[in-house]
């Protein structure tokens, strides 16, 4: 049986002849030319890549739950339908990464290979969509947002933890992680850390750069349709807009790669070129093992840090 080595967490796991097949997909593929850290990834030293986040969450899925054969395909498949820079562009251009996800697994060739080893599509959608350890709606620390936080941070140089050395003292209760007070606090940093550089509104504004870029370029007369995009590689969508005729592209292009960028903040909304917002930031908690209610009140009282980060920036150029 193939093993696989996961680097991060130095976690060697047994792939299965069907998560074999998947990794070595098409699909699956695409996503180790997709950053996952959005346009931001042009600025700042988080670049890892989508495919390296995915198989991060799969081998702590596998960890955890090595004989969860359906939950570990959700781990491999739940971001498989990402856009070029993730979500850098995914809303701004009306896409939605969960409906092209269902759509990728439901897709002759990723559900050639499901089917062939026993699996049904959707079955595995229906269990993506559900509240599980490595993904849901609850609050719960899950696994695919541990690995996003722990990974960033540590891309960073802002995390206080080091994964493959943590990983012992955390253990998974319902659909959250769960460990010790200490750990919680840590965890706890690295959240508020990661939202803030993500949600930092240079990165921000990057991200509504490209986004605009690509949206000129597609008014345009453009090479490609819009329903191309998806399936396209971050290096394939620069591929076009480098070679747009429009002046406009050219110029958000510049400031993408302007090695002394020109954005400056403003406080007058009115005179802007720019404005992005900040409405949403992921209140995951960590669940405490053995906890005390002040130690439950320091984790509260970190995670509160988040609301600060909402509000409406502008920028002029």
């Amino acid at each position: 049986m193939t093993k696989l080595y996961e680097p991060f967490y130095r976690l060697t796991i047994e792939l299965t002849e069907c998560e074999r097949e998947i990794i070595g997909s098409r699909p699956f593929k695409r996503l180790a030319h997709l950053h996952h850290y959005g346009a931001a990834a042009l600025r700042t030293p988080v670049t890892h890549s989508r495919y390296e986040h995915t198989i991060g969450v799969w081998s702590l899925t596998a960890h955890f739950f090595p004989s969860d054969q359906l939950l570990r395909l959700v781990a491999l498949l739940h971001d498989i339908g990402h856009l070029p820079f993730s979500h850098a562009v995914e809303q701004p251009l009306g896409f939605n990464h969960h409906l092209l996800t269902e759509r990728l697994i439901e897709s002759q060739e990723v559900a050639k290979i499901l089917k062939k080893h026993g699996f049904i599509p959707q079955d595995v959608i229906r269990r993506l969509n559900e509240n599980t350890p490595v993904s849901n709606q609850e609050k719960l620390l899950s696994l695919d947002h541990l690995d996003s936080f722990l990974r960033d941070t540590t891309l960073a140089g802002t995390c206080s933890l080091i994964p493959h050395e943590s990983l012992g003292r955390l253990s998974v209760r319902g659909n959250g992680i769960e460990t010790d007070e200490e750990t919680a606090l840590l965890l706890a940093s690295c959240i508020v850390k990661d939202h803030e550089l993500f949600l930092d509104p240079f990165n921000l504004a990057m991200d509504a750069l490209l986004a605009e870029a690509i949206t000129l370029y597609m008014a345009d007369k453009p090479l490609v349709s819009m329903e191309n995009i998806p399936h396209m590689t971050d290096d394939e969508v620069l591929t076009l807009l480098r070679g747009s005729w429009n002046k406009k592209v050219h110029a958000h292009l510049k400031l993408l790669f302007s090695q002394q960028p020109t954005l400056v903040q403003t406080d007058d909304e009115s005179s802007a070129k720019l404005t992005v917002t900040v409405r949403k930031v992921y209140e995951d908690r960590p669940l405490i093992r053995h906890g005390t209610a002040k130690g439950r009140e320091m984790v509260e009282k970190k995670l509160a840090e988040l609301q600060e980060l909402k509000g409406r920036f502008s920028f002029v150029y």
